[in-house]
């Protein structure tokens, strides 16, 4: 029955796919105008109508990796630049877990050791495939093992691994 459900939840994924593609190129299209105009004034967030391009679980000043990462060292992480590369690379989450995501609940089902490499099955269908395939990183169905609000997001991320 859960491989059922599995097949299911594929197509689910499969049709909430264009909404996610049109998020995603969203971010690029209305990170510099939502930053540039519409930022709070301490710059840690967005007002409305772009409060839906923030991310859930950080400011637009980003988390620890995307800070020791991405920007360089003794740089603002509030300047404008560095706010709209967060969005160009993290846009968009408020809508990937509160429109497109599903109800978190404790993980039950079939997981590899590491969830972080393989497929896991909730016993309700929802999966998550998350791998290293040569230099590409593959994150697809829904974040699982991610608790924010509540809630697990949509993800679709194929990407360049990070020692590629």
């Amino acid at each position: 029955m859960i491989w059922l459900r599995f097949i299911l939840t594929i197509f689910k994924w499969l049709l909430l796919m264009p909404l996610h593609l049109l998020v995603w190129l969203s971010r690029y299209i209305f990170a510099v105008p939502a930053v540039l105009l519409f930022s709070t004034k301490d710059r840690k967030h967005l007002r409305f109508p772009f409060r839906w391009l923030e991310t859930q679980d950080n400011d637009l000043g980003g988390d620890f990796g995307w800070q020791s990462e991405h920007i360089k060292p003794g740089s603002d992480p509030y300047s404008n630049y560095n706010r709209i590369m967060w969005l160009f690379r993290n846009g968009g989450q408020v809508v990937e877990y509160k429109v497109l995501g599903i109800d978190y609940k404790e993980f039950q089902g079939v997981s590899p050791l590491n969830p972080n490499h393989g497929l896991s099955v909730r016993t309700d269908g929802y999966w998550q495939y998350r791998n290293i395939i040569g230099p590409v990183e593959v994150y697809w169905g829904w974040g699982l093992w991610s608790n924010i609000a509540d809630r697990s997001k949509y993800v679709w991320t194929t990407r360049r691994a990070k020692n590629a």
